[in-house]
């Protein structure tokens, strides 16, 4: 479940916090080479996206359209049946 009660501000945007937990989930998952290429597959899903509390839509830019933010998961926003941006996903 999305906690969306806390906005994205732009220095907790821009601080990658959430990359610490995709290294650790690789380096968890062993150190063989076939283990790792199967990590980087997963990892797009652990991408960082934005959401509005209202919206349809995920973000890759936590600036797009002026509105307020909350920093999720590609694999959350999804799964709370969000669609990609046109504008800033593409």
């Amino acid at each position: 479940t999305v906690s969306r009660s806390a906005p994205v501000s732009n220095a907790a945007a821009s601080s990658g916090s959430t990359s610490g937990n995709a290294a650790k989930s690789a380096s968890a998952s062993g150190g063989s080479a076939s283990s790792n290429s199967s990590a980087k597959s997963a990892t797009p899903n652990a991408r960082t996206v934005y959401i509005t509390k209202t919206g349809k839509r995920y973000h890759y830019d936590n600036h797009c359209n002026g509105g307020t933010y909350y920093e999720s998961t590609l694999a959350e926003a999804e799964a709370l049946g969000l669609t990609p941006c046109q504008k800033c996903v593409g």
